[in-house]
């Protein structure tokens, strides 16, 4: 992987995934289909390609879903330690 797409893709992440409520439990989550095809444009825009970005990270849809369940695993966390 390139630095170039590691750096515009840990840079997007941290821009455009935030906690907006649990995922539905199939995979890819609609939300994650949306940003995968966002961060595709994006992307672009930075003469970074898809298959780039697929050679890095794989299936985009699916590597947004399991991004959104990390932040929904961590919120449901930050909730129980806040219970406790």
């Amino acid at each position: 992987m390139s630095d170039r797409v590691e750096d515009f893709m840990s840079g997007w992440l941290s821009d455009n995934i935030h906690f907006n409520g649990f995922p539905q439990e199939e995979e890819p989550d609609p939300e994650a289909k949306i940003l995968a095809e966002q961060c595709i444009l994006e992307a672009a825009e930075e003469g970074i390609t898809k298959p780039q970005l697929e050679e890095a990270y794989g299936d985009l849809p699916v590597y947004m879903h399991r991004k959104i369940e990390r932040l929904a695993e961590a919120e449901l966390k930050r909730q129980a330690d806040k219970d406790d």
